[in-house]
């Protein structure tokens, strides 16, 4: 009885060795059958963009010089050898704006992203800004400063060039969408002009250009409001859809503290478009940290989760187990 006993010991802990190495092993075995192939190298002469899914074919790919002198010479030399040939010019950041926006068959492709220069004039807090940079170096760039953006998108790997030209709106509570914080731009016309939009100056262009996709012309230079840096704090509720208007009334719009918001809707196959949330974002009076103490601590809080995580599939195949035992 006591060696029949002392067998059934050994043999649970030899599952239990099994379970701690199998459960690693079967997760890295099903990460590697679920691995996607590598996207494809893009064939020279040949553009797309973020989805991978317009592979077109192009005259030519020019990417912008940092310049500012050298970038205005080099597109004008590209419109005029443009008119030349009879050849469209497209234009792309970032290139988010998806289903062939920003490509144009056997025409020109310029690739703004080089020309992302930065200067902020702290007095007036107005940020002077390339329109090739994106959301996350602007970002970056004003932290040094205690600033922010005052209006952008929900996401900062956008150019600021590519948001402007489709006037996208972010989760600022109330907020127009992203032209509202812009005061001027500078645009190169097809003939090489360039001109000064804002709402005084060239306002037809400045509305135009705004939403205009890059039909009117090259986004150069931009000077953007931008805003003092502020501690939020996160806050989701999961409501019932048929009250979500009622709901967003009394958490949202009734708080003056409430600075950004956004909602979601259940679509998974179970309880589909029958449960949502709503996510908003109070200012407190807390310090802002710096983006790079922000980063520090996401980089631990991942460490925490994975910790956390671990230890409790163990516990969970350790149960199983001894049940089954």
């Amino acid at each position: 009885m006591q060696k029949h006993h002392k067998n059934t010991l050994w043999l649970s802990l030899l599952l239990l060795v099994l379970a701690v190495i199998s459960i690693p092993a079967l997760h890295l075995l099903k990460t590697k059958l679920n691995e996607h192939p590598k996207i494809e190298q893009m064939p020279s002469g040949y553009r797309d963009d973020v989805s991978q899914l317009n592979k077109t074919k192009v005259h030519k790919i020019v990417d912008v010089a940092e310049d500012p002198v050298a970038m205005q010479n080099q597109l004008k030399e590209i419109l005029i050898y443009a008119k030349q040939h009879h050849l469209k010019v497209s234009i792309s950041g970032a290139k988010h704006s998806m289903g062939g926006h920003t490509i144009y068959p056997d025409g020109i492709a310029l690739n703004m992203l080089p020309y992302n220069h930065m200067n902020l004039d702290e007095q007036s807090s107005i940020l002077s800004i390339g329109s090739g940079a994106t959301w996350q170096q602007a970002l970056q760039y004003l932290d040094g400063f205690g600033k922010s953006i005052a209006v952008m998108q929900s996401f900062s790997d956008f150019s600021i060039g590519g948001s402007l030209s489709v006037n996208g709106h972010g989760w600022q509570k109330s907020s127009p969408p992203i032209s509202s914080s812009v005061k001027s731009f500078t645009l190169m016309k097809a003939n090489g002009e360039i001109v000064n939009c804002s709402r005084t100056e060239n306002p037809e262009l400045f509305k135009l250009v705004i939403g205009g996709y890059g039909l009117f012309g090259i986004i150069l230079d931009l000077q953007i409001k931008v805003v003092d840096n502020a501690t939020l704090k996160f806050h989701s509720v999961a409501i019932d859809p048929q009250q979500y208007t009622e709901n967003y009334q009394k958490l949202v719009s009734d708080k003056p503290q409430v600075q950004f918001a956004y909602g979601r809707l259940r679509i998974s196959d179970k309880h589909f478009l029958e449960q949502a949330t709503l996510n908003y974002f109070t200012k407190t009076d807390e310090k802002p940290m710096s983006l790079m103490q922000q980063q520090s601590k996401n980089a631990e809080v991942r460490r925490m989760y994975f910790v956390v995580q671990w230890e409790m599939n163990m516990v969970s195949a350790y149960a199983g187990i001894w049940r089954a035992v």
